[in-house]
C-alpha cells in the first residue's frame, strides 16, 4: 500500500507538474494584463486594447463577431470579408499582419462607423475587472473616436477645459 502511494504521488508530480506551471503562467499574464489596465484606468488614461487579437478589430468592419477566435482565423476572416467585397477583381486579397495598405482597404471596403458599433455592442456584454476573459473584445474603438472627433467623452472634457480657460 504504502509503495502504490510512492508511485501514485510520484506520477502525479511527473505529468501533473507542466500542465500546474503552464496555467499558473497564463494566471500571470491575465493577472499582470488585468492590472495594467486597472492601473491605467485610476490613473485617467484609456488602454486601446483587442482580445484575442487586434484583427478582431479589422474583422467588425465587415462583421459582428462574439465568439471567440483563435488568433490564426482572423486571417482567414478578413481576407474572405474582403474579397466578398471585391468580387469582380481578378487579384484575390491576402491579409498580411503589418500591412501599411490595411487602412486604405478598411476605407475602401470596410465601415468603421459599423466596427464602432459593433465593437461597442461586445462590450456591454462585459462586466468586471478581468479584462483578459473578455472574448472577444476590443476597445480600439474608443482611440479611433477620440483620434476622428467622434468621442463625446473627450470633447466634453475639451469644452470644459476651454470654458474654464485651462
Amino acid at each position: 500500500m504504502a509503495r502504490t502511494i510512492k508511485i501514485d504521488n510520484a506520477l502525479q508530480k511527473r505529468f501533473s507538474h507542466p500542465k500546474k506551471k503552464r496555467k499558473s503562467r497564463e494566471l500571470k499574464v491575465s493577472d499582470q494584463f488585468n492590472a495594467a489596465i486597472s492601473k491605467a484606468k485610476s490613473t485617467g488614461i484609456s488602454c486601446a486594447w483587442s482580445n484575442e487579437a487586434f484583427e478582431l478589430w479589422y474583422l467588425l468592419h465587415f462583421q459582428y463577431r462574439n465568439t471567440g477566435t483563435k488568433r490564426n482565423e482572423y486571417k482567414k476572416s478578413i481576407e474572405d470579408a474582403v474579397n466578398e467585397q471585391i468580387k469582380n477583381e481578378k487579384k484575390k486579397f491576402v491579409y498580411a499582419k503589418n500591412a501599411t495598405d490595411m487602412y486604405a482597404v478598411l476605407q475602401q471596403f470596410g465601415n468603421q462607423e459599423q466596427a464602432i458599433q459593433r465593437a461597442k455592442k461586445l462590450m456591454q456584454q462585459y462586466d468586471g475587472l478581468q479584462f483578459a476573459d473578455y472574448n472577444p473584445a476590443t476597445m480600439v474603438f474608443k482611440l479611433v473616436e477620440e483620434l476622428t472627433g467622434k468621442s463625446d467623452e473627450l470633447n466634453e472634457e475639451i469644452k470644459r477645459k476651454f470654458e474654464k480657460g485651462v
